[in-house]
């Protein structure tokens, strides 16, 4: 009795993971991909491309303001 029981736990077992085991991959394979794509993201858009693409405080731009009229008058 105790033999057909743990044949039924490991026939169980077995189908049980063959069920589970392509799940789990497709979550694995979507988890990287969703992965690379925040990455890719992260690396094309938080690094500006051009100065004046950065996001800038009023004072940086009343100090640039004023350097570049100083430099335009020594010009």
């Amino acid at each position: 009795m105790a033999k057909y029981l743990a044949q039924i736990v490991v026939v169980g077992v077995q189908v049980a993971g063959r069920s589970f085991a392509p799940a789990l991959r497709q979550e694995v394979v979507a988890s990287q991909t969703v992965a690379e794509a925040r990455d890719k993201q992260a690396v094309c858009c938080s690094v500006p491309l051009h100065w004046d693409d950065h996001p800038r405080s009023p004072e940086d731009s009343e100090r640039l303001e004023s350097e570049n009229r100083g430099n335009a008058e020594e010009l």
